[in-house]
C-alpha cells in the first residue's frame, strides 16, 4: 500500500489536471498582469473656497511609462531616488494633456501635490472660480500616447451635480453643461 491509499491510480488524472490548471492560471496571470489602463479624475466644485478642486488617481507604473516616453527620464515616483524635477515635469505633462475651459475660457490649474502609494498615484490641483459654472469643456488626452486601450473617465460634481465623462484613443475632449438649479 502506497502513501495515496489502495485505489490511489484513480485519482492521477485528476491531479495532473489540477497541477495543469494551476500552472496555466500562473501563466495567465503573469502574462496578463495588468490588462486594462485607466485614470480617473474627479473635479469637485468647492462653494466655500470658490475652487474646483481636481483629484487625479492613475496607476504609478503607467504614469512612470507615459513619463518616460515624454521626457526620457525615469523618475521613480514615491521612491528615496525620485527625480528633483518629478513634481515640475508632472504638472507639465498635466498641463500638456488635460485643460477645462469654463464657459470657453481656459482654466488655470495651480498644482497642490501628489501622494504615491505602490500601485497608485493621487494627484492634486485647484482651479480658482470667479463665477458660477454653466459649462465645462474637457481635453484629457493623459496616458493615451502611451497605451492604446487607454480610458480616462472624468467626474464632476457641480452645483451639487454629478456627471461624468469617458475619453479614449480619438475621444479626447467634451463639453458638459450645468443648468441652474432652483
Amino acid at each position: 500500500m502506497n502513501f495515496f491509499g489502495k485505489n490511489s491510480y484513480r485519482h492521477r488524472p485528476l491531479r495532473a489536471a489540477r497541477v495543469a490548471v494551476f500552472i496555466l492560471t500562473g501563466v495567465l496571470l503573469i502574462g496578463f498582469r495588468h490588462v486594462f489602463y485607466v485614470s480617473i479624475c474627479s473635479v469637485e466644485e468647492n462653494t466655500k473656497t470658490e475652487l474646483l478642486e481636481i483629484t487625479f488617481r492613475i496607476f504609478t507604473d503607467d504614469l512612470e511609462k507615459a513619463l518616460l516616453d515624454e521626457y526620457h527620464l525615469n523618475l521613480r515616483l514615491g521612491t528615496e531616488k525620485e527625480h528633483i524635477k518629478t513634481d515640475s515635469l508632472l504638472f507639465e505633462y498635466i498641463r500638456r494633456n488635460f485643460r477645462l475651459q469654463l464657459e470657453k475660457q481656459p482654466a488655470h490649474m495651480r498644482f497642490i501635490g501628489k501622494e504615491v502609494e505602490i500601485d497608485l498615484t493621487w494627484i492634486y490641483l485647484e482651479i480658482p472660480k470667479k463665477e458660477k459654472v454653466k459649462k465645462i469643456t474637457v481635453l484629457n488626452r493623459l496616458l493615451i500616447d502611451s497605451f492604446e486601450t487607454q480610458k480616462n473617465i472624468v467626474h464632476l460634481n457641480i452645483q451639487g451635480q454629478k456627471k461624468s465623462l469617458l475619453f479614449r484613443k480619438g475621444h479626447s475632449e467634451d463639453s458638459i453643461g450645468f443648468p441652474a438649479q432652483e
